[in-house]
């Protein structure tokens, strides 16, 4: 979710960075970078309060090309040590915002590779069945094996089953996420409806009486804000556990379902004849083989594809998010003291959006690792047995690093809010405190061996 300005934090330093003369050539340099500020403040709130459509390439790129400019007219502005917090907390809200589209995008790609997973995991299962069945025909050919085939259907049937009444019991808590964030949305929609509004009026009548309006806004807009987190933690659970779980058990269903088709069309062929057995069994070792050429090709490809896309995606939004962490750290080494506290806010928001991106990274390296270490384990039906299982293992040491660096993170942020002291930010930052050691509690307990994704 993106981080909302802070308005009153700008414009105090910016006032701070005002404070100044113009009998000489430092003053009017100062002018001149206050011009600099004044513009890349401007540019900074329609990106950040005007954000590009998750499915509009030209937007995205329209709005990273004037992140990135904000950025970069910045560089260098240190007049005054107001100028120089001012242009650091602009470059790091900058910085943060980049991240997060960068991560998104990361994200977004994949998702596409956990549904290749799925399909995967699903062949896996389809040809260890096949696997399976070919043995036992074999093992059968010369008489009738109707019973071995009834124990397989049987089980086949009982896994459809299970999965069929799992499927059904997320059904009920994806639809009430789903329509509890439709509702939600509307209200932020109405909230930032009147915070608008509310600030108009305020512009209209000036700063000072302007005032509490502004105030009531920026009230209504965190109200807003508090549906947008709500909404962020339910679009969490449902894209990376109710839907995945979901979608991955449908996979399982279709091929199980087609598995128990060939077992029943299986033991029709094995009562007329044995010389269709031995047809079966090189037709299943075929598929299996089907598959393994199939699987092998979607693992190359994704290799690519995180070489050459996903890996690079996920630098450089760690790449912005760490500039975001050090040019925050700047500004509250140069701003005011008593900005300090909204400062240190920016941080820590900061280094979750860090913490996140090791996070997302690391998913994605268990969601690989978990695929490989099923196809080693399967022995020679994939065959690359032992070479999946040692890349299994260094995926595994990748996701361990990632998990220690996005745990890293996260203390950086609760030491950064342990040192907010201001009562009028106190249910922000223990709302944001209480998310960060619930995160960091997971990663304290996780198990050894994550679910799927």
């Amino acid at each position: 979710m993106p981080i909302r300005p802070l308005p009153i934090l700008a414009t105090a330093l910016l006032a701070t960075a005002t404070q100044l003369g113009c009998e000489d050539a430092s003053a009017r340099r100062a002018a001149d970078a206050q011009v600099t500020i004044d513009e890349a403040s401007r540019s900074l709130r329609y990106a950040v309060l005007a954000p590009p459509p998750a499915d509009d390439p030209e937007a995205i790129a329209t709005t990273r090309s004037a992140l990135q400019k904000v950025a970069s007219s910045l560089t260098g502005v240190s007049e005054t040590p107001g100028q120089e917090a001012a242009a650091a907390l602009l470059v790091s809200t900058a910085k943060r915002e980049l991240a997060t589209i960068g991560l998104a995008e990361a994200e977004t790609l994949a998702a596409t590779h956990r549904r290749q997973r799925e399909i995967v995991h699903g062949q896996i299962d389809a040809a260890l069945r096949l696997d399976t069945l070919a043995t036992t025909l074999e093992r059968q050919v010369g008489g009738p094996h109707k019973t071995s085939l009834a124990s397989a259907r049987t089980d086949v049937s009982g896994r459809i089953q299970d999965l069929s009444r799992r499927i059904a019991e997320l059904d009920g808590p994806i639809a009430d996420r789903e329509s509890q964030n439709r509702d939600e949305r509307v209200m932020i929609a109405q909230l930032d409806g009147q915070a608008a509004q509310l600030r108009r009026q305020a512009s209209e009548v000036g700063h000072l009486a302007g005032l509490p309006t502004f105030e009531e806004a920026v009230r209504i807009e965190r109200e807003a804000d508090k549906y947008e987190s709500q909404i962020a933690h339910r679009e969490n659970d449902l894209q990376f556990d109710l839907r995945p779980e979901h979608e991955l058990a449908s996979t399982r269903v279709g091929f199980l379902q087609s598995m128990l088709n060939e077992i029943r069309s299986s033991e029709v062929a094995l009562d007329a004849r044995n010389e269709m057995r031995s047809t079966q069994v090189q037709q299943t070792r075929q598929a299996v083989n089907a598959y393994r050429n199939e699987i092998q090709t979607t693992l190359s490809e994704m290799q690519n594809a995180w070489t050459d896309t996903l890996l690079p995606q996920y630098e450089s939004a760690l790449e912005h998010a760490n500039a975001a962490v050090s040019q925050a750290k700047r500004a509250s080494s140069k701003g005011p003291r008593d900005e300090r506290d909204a400062v240190r806010l920016a941080l820590a928001r900061a280094h979750e959006l860090a913490a996140n991106v090791h996070t997302s990274r690391a998913r994605e390296l268990a969601g690989q690792r978990l695929l490989l270490e099923r196809l080693g384990a399967a022995g020679n039906t994939f065959g690359r047995g032992a070479d999946y299982a040692r890349t299994a293992d260094e995926l595994r040491a990748a996701e361990e690093e990632a998990i220690g660096q996005a745990e890293a993170e996260l203390q950086s942020a609760r030491e950064e809010l342990e040192q907010v002291g201001s009562r009028d930010a106190a249910a922000e930052v223990s709302a944001f405190r209480a998310g960060l050691d619930e995160r960091l509690q997971k990663i304290t307990a996780r198990s050894s061996e994550p679910a799927l994704p």
